[in-house]
């Protein structure tokens, strides 16, 4: 989807990178950060701000835009107070630039080529982020399902509402192109954690963000839809970089930021805040097994007292609002540990990188100063929450159940790509950085146009990808997307959708087509849901037997006002074909024909088989 990749970059350089820039100019170059940084940190505040005031106020796109032009006139004059500083930036560096550039079009090259989110993930956030925007609380799904509340940080979800309020966009025109924007930032962003991380190592700037792109863990959560998780990384991101640079800078502005940051991670991804909390809190202890003068009272309780309590301060309102949902019984986590999480460990970070960390791994164990001891902290406990579970049975022990809100599954796929990338950079860089600058610049500039060739010819490279990837795909065609966009423009607002029942081929109704449907992603973080999961079930009897008299009496006791067809159902050889529907794997359901419509169902669009029909009277 170009357009909408072009037109959301160019809003986040006009309400995140200037005033980032002019933030950076006026005062945050000043106490050693960068633009990049400063642009981070500006979506932060606006994240911070969204959710907090939307929590108080409810969510409205007049509210939101108050924030962002609030941030933006904040930071200007901030700039013109502290004397209208020079804009200008440092000179280019050529070759820098073509190999940030190629790391960057790893992340944004598909978004070029994609129509739709892949796999399941984005349908169920689409749903939520459509519910803020029409329903305006942060925590239930209201309007379609007010009795529906839910246990997961609103972020993301706020960011999206906000863009499609703001450029009258469905949700996921909204959700991938801003995702793709923010995963490149992430990997610009990993510049300076790499500096951070190794400042004795010049070459850690760029071999670090190297090695978080060649890990593939972040790269295949994007692709997954795991949109909320890729945000949160740029907030982990940012963390570890100011919160490490608090250790060696005791300036309360810096300790004042980190905080900021930590804060985002917990109101984006309930994930994420787990997984960096694997390495946050025993890092309490083996702190002080560190080696180097880092290691001090005044850093321990500047950086586990100080930064925590201003980071809970910061959350306090969006805390205090969801707080009795983790007392509720039928939120907790479905997901086991398992050893077939080996692959998440391994496999889904490119197994290239988790290799090179290996002698990483022996180097930082000898050298052991502070982020040798954080990143083997967090490696350690990323593995035990995946596959182990030795802290889950010593913890048990006082009746409090650690797992009941971790995801195994999700811990060892988002987990290591920082620590993986940490110890790889910490192995390859001596290596690495003998390449001279300008056979690294060169091989970058044939990699973009490389990216771009694929772009351009994107559907037989996609067609020469599905004897290998595993990926299921879109889960709907583009005629299957069509049909949802008649629904959004041409039926009323109160319209109720029956659409698919099986696997997940309905589950992008609800969001694309902006009305409320019998069938929507299930979410293990809902309560209240029973009712609406009870209706599911009562509908996938009827589906396909409508002409039964019974599902005809079901239809009008519910209201149902229109039913809605995948393509696939009725043109199964469609699968295949890239051009229409980017599918790998056939659906894992069983599938059957849609029959005859009975005399009632009108058939009111009809492309390619994508079918929408509408109930009648008669």
């Amino acid at each position: 989807m170009p357009a909408p990749v072009l037109l959301h970059a160019l809003a986040l350089l006009l309400i995140a990178a200037l005033p980032g820039w002019l933030l950076w100019s006026a005062w945050l170059k000043d106490i050693g950060l960068s633009w990049r940084v400063s642009t981070a940190l500006v979506l932060a505040a606006q994240t911070m701000l969204f959710v907090n005031l939307g929590v108080l106020a409810g969510y409205s796109l007049p509210l939101m835009g108050t924030i962002v032009l609030a941030v933006v006139l904040g930071a200007l004059a901030i700039w013109l107070v502290r004397g209208r500083p020079s804009l200008a930036l440092p000179p280019p560096n050529w070759n820098d630039l073509a190999f940030f550039g190629l790391l960057c079009a790893v992340y944004l090259a598909p978004a070029f080529v994609l129509y739709l989110p892949l796999d399941t993930d984005g349908q169920g956030f689409g749903h939520i982020a459509l519910m803020i925007r029409e329903g305006g609380t942060l925590h239930t799904m209201a309007p379609w399902m007010p009795d529906v509340r839910y246990l997961y940080s609103p972020g993301a979800f706020v960011w999206w509402a906000f863009f499609s309020d703001l450029f009258g966009l469905p949700l996921h025109q909204v959700m991938l192109p801003f995702s793709h924007l923010l995963a490149a930032l992430t990997i610009l962003l990993s510049i300076d954690l790499g500096e951070e991380l190794l400042p004795e190592s010049p070459g850690s700037r760029w071999v670090f963000p190297l090695m978080m792109t060649l890990g593939t863990g972040m790269f295949l959560r994007v692709m997954d839809s795991a949109y909320t998780s890729v945000t949160a990384t740029l907030f982990v991101v940012l963390f570890l970089t100011i919160g490490l640079r608090t250790l060696r800078d005791a300036r309360p502005a810096l300790t004042g930021l980190a905080a900021l940051a930590l804060a985002c991670v917990t109101l984006t991804h309930p994930d994420t805040i787990i997984i960096l909390l694997l390495a946050y809190i025993p890092f309490y202890a083996t702190f002080w097994l560190a080696t180097d003068d880092r290691r001090t009272r005044a850093n321990w309780l500047r950086f586990f007292v100080i930064v925590p309590a201003v980071g809970v301060a910061f959350c306090l309102p969006w805390a205090l609002r969801v707080l009795p949902l983790f007392f509720e019984e039928t939120v907790r986590s479905p997901f086991p540990l398992s050893p077939t999480h080996v692959l998440n460990l391994i496999v889904y970070q490119g197994v290239i990188v988790a290799l090179i960390a290996l002698p990483g791994v022996i180097r930082a164990i000898g050298r052991r100063n502070l982020t040798d001891i954080l990143m083997l902290t967090w490696l350690v406990f990323i593995v035990d929450f995946s596959l182990f579970g030795v802290v889950e049975r010593i913890v048990l022990v006082t009746g409090f159940d650690v797992m009941r809100y971790a995801y195994p599954h999700s811990i060892a796929w988002a987990g290591p790509p920082i620590p993986y990338a940490y110890f790889a950079t910490l192995a390859a860089a001596p290596l690495l950085t003998r390449i001279p600058a300008r056979v690294i610049g060169i091989g970058s500039a044939v990699g973009i146009v490389a990216a771009v060739s694929a772009v351009i010819a994107a559907v037989p490279v996609l067609n020469a990808t599905q004897p290998y990837l595993s990926f299921f795909g879109t889960f709907s065609s583009r005629a299957d997307v069509a049909a949802m966009a008649y629904l959004r423009e041409e039926t009323p607002p109160d319209a109720l959708i029956l659409n698919y029942p099986l696997g997940f081929e309905g589950h992008w109704v609800p969001s694309i087509a902006e009305r409320n449907a019998i069938e929507f992603r299930d979410q293990p973080f809902f309560a209240g849901a029973d009712p609406y999961y009870d209706r599911m079930a009562d509908f996938e009897a009827v589906y396909f037997d409508l002409a039964d008299p019974e599902a005809r009496a079901l239809i009008e006791e519910r209201g149902i006002t229109h039913v809605i067809v995948p393509q696939l159902v009725t043109n199964p050889d469609l699968f295949g074909d890239m051009r229409q529907t980017i599918r790998w794997r056939w659906p894992d359901d069983a599938w059957y024909a849609f029959p005859p419509a009975p005399d009632y169902l009108e058939l009111v669009f009809d492309m390619d088989g994508a079918r929408v029909y509408r109930v009648t009277d008669d």
